[in-house]
């Protein structure tokens, strides 16, 4: 089960600075001069990684981010023509880092223009633009790279420069703690830490305080980020990592609550990850970058070693032999904390070394929005559906509603081998039908079985879904209770199923960085019966 999220309203204050905001007056209230104390920071290892594509598209005349490219122009920064994802990206500077970490004697001069022409169309707030948590992820990439953009500016550049950090930051100590939810508004904070350092040598008890709620609001028991999506268990962890770097890099000592949190969220991070270094896709994620996951945990300098069980955070990992196994046994995040929630519960991959086997659909945050809604269904998941239905409602406007779902789970090993069992509530109030997951993986990892029960009296069409990875390529053997699945390293593996019809279908891979790409699903379906109907398949070696 995972744990429970608080909710909070607006206190008067918020409330009355979410009004403030939206009228002329606002303007006032934020600094109107540069500081007279402002420090920078020295080169600190960033945990992301130079995308120099980006970097030569800029120099070229193009800005190329979240999969879109807008042309360079005197539109540029006001300009929200190729999406929000490309709007987000921009403001928010991330290829400042790639653009000033190029080799190339225009990098720097061009990086200046940039920033100079931001500040001049952005100088006052704006809704959309000094969001909270665009406003901080701009601020940390301005002040990572200030040491590099002063020594070729000027004077006035600098002026300007600080004059603008001053202001965001002034308006990010106001509205951090409300103006943005979930991963969002750790950024916001991360933004303001960066912000006071350079403005003050340290930050404000009152920030401090604040950060500690939401560590601990946001960062579960077991060490797993509230939203249960790996790649905002990262995310969220680089901007850690950023904190910390922040206070060594300025000599003031690393709160606590801080070095906690990322000695917590590293193991969970290699929780998630299978034999190939990337994620499982769960709840919103795709399989982000081994090389990056990698860097990140490098930096963070913690050594925590993955669990078996995620309780709190809802997932159950199992590593026997060559194969690793990952099974959502958790609820959907509240919308506040993962605006694509997902209905995957007892959703599950399959990792044989390097190669992956059974998958979910996965996710991109540059997907449509038709593509982002369906790969939310449970049917986008390797686990079942009634009649076609999700195990929890999805909002298209974004969340998920599970106060009906309730998940609890089971695990024994005796001699490396493993049982699970796992049952989720989700159908029982639309059909009457408990659906119950269980699994054993032998030591070996050459052996891995489950059976899937319904159980309830009334009838209705049922459908399991294995979905394949794109290396996968399978068919159905002539006994029609078999497939057999074959790796591009050759390695073959036999499905074998009993209690439905299995057939091949084909299916749709969203988690690779770069395009969607098509594979196919085993598809076992039949109907319930009287008191309980039950599925059972294999998966074992050729």
């Amino acid at each position: 089960m995972t744990g429970s999220f608080p909710k909070r309203g607006l206190s008067l204050r918020e409330r009355l600075y979410r009004r403030l905001h939206r009228t002329p007056l606002y303007g006032p209230f934020l600094p109107q001069k540069a500081p007279k104390n402002f420090s920078t920071l020295r080169e600190i290892a960033l945990p992301r990684l130079p995308d120099y594509t980006v970097a030569n598209a800029i120099l070229s005349g193009q800005l190329s981010v979240a999969s879109t490219t807008a042309p360079i122009d005197d539109k540029i920064w006001f300009t929200r023509r190729p999406g929000e994802n490309w709007f987000i990206a921009a403001h928010g500077f991330d290829w400042l880092g790639d653009l000033c970490s190029l080799d190339h004697p225009e990098s720097i001069e061009r990086a200046l223009l940039l920033v100079d022409q931001w500040i001049d169309c952005h100088s006052n707030y704006s809704e959309t633009v000094w969001r909270s948590d665009i406003t901080g992820r701009r601020i940390i990439n301005w002040l990572c790279w200030a040491h590099l953009l002063f020594d070729h500016g000027g004077p006035s550049f600098s002026d300007r420069f600080c004059e603008s950090v001053s202001r965001q930051s002034a308006h990010l100590d106001r509205v951090s703690t409300f103006d943005c939810d979930g991963a969002s508004r750790i950024t916001a904070l991360a933004g303001q830490v960066f912000g006071e350092i350079a403005l003050n040598g340290d930050i404000s008890n009152r920030l401090s305080v604040g950060l500690s709620k939401e560590f601990e609001r946001q960062v579960l028991a077991d060490g797993g980020h509230a939203s249960r999506c790996p790649e905002t268990q990262l995310r969220v962890l680089s901007d850690l990592i950023l904190m910390r770097a922040a206070f060594v890099n300025n000599n003031v000592p690393t709160p606590e609550y801080v070095n906690n949190a990322i000695d917590r969220m590293c193991p969970i991070v290699r929780f998630f990850r299978h034999g190939d270094g990337c994620f499982g896709q769960f709840n919103g994620g795709g399989e982000s970058n081994a090389t990056l996951i990698e860097h990140v945990l490098d930096l963070a300098a913690s050594n925590g070693k993955a669990p078996t069980s995620a309780p709190h955070l809802g997932f159950e990992r199992v590593v026997a032999g060559s194969m690793t196994v990952l099974l959502d046994t958790g609820k959907p995040a509240p919308a506040s904390i993962d605006p694509f929630g997902c209905a995957g519960t007892l959703g599950f991959e399959v990792c044989s070394g390097k190669e992956r086997l059974i998958v979910n659909c996965g996710f991109r945050e540059s997907l449509d929005a038709e593509w982002q809604w369906a790969s939310r269904a449970t049917a986008a998941h390797s686990t079942l559906t009634i009649e076609n239905t999700n195990s929890c409602v999805l909002h298209r406007a974004g969340g998920a509603e599970s106060e009906t779902l309730n998940v609890e789970c089971d695990r024994g090993e005796i001699d490396g081998d493993c049982w699970l069992s796992a049952s989720h509530t989700g159908y029982v109030q639309e059909f009457g039908l408990t659906h119950r997951r269980r699994f054993f993986v032998a030591a070996t990892g050459a052996d891995f079985r489950g059976e899937d029960t319904l159980i309830g009296k009334d009838e209705h069409q049922f459908t399991l879904r294995f979905h394949l990875h794109p290396d996968i390529t399978t068919s159905i053997l002539q006994n029609n209770r078999t497939a057999l699945l074959r790796a591009k390293s050759g390695t073959a593996w036999y499905f074998r199923a009993s209690g439905g019809v299995l057939s091949v279908a084909d299916s749709v891979y969203l988690g690779n960085q770069t395009m969607a790409k098509r594979s196919k699903q085993l598809i076992i379906e039949g109907s319930t019966s009287q008191v309980s109907t039950t599925v059972k398949w294999a998966l074992q070696p050729k």
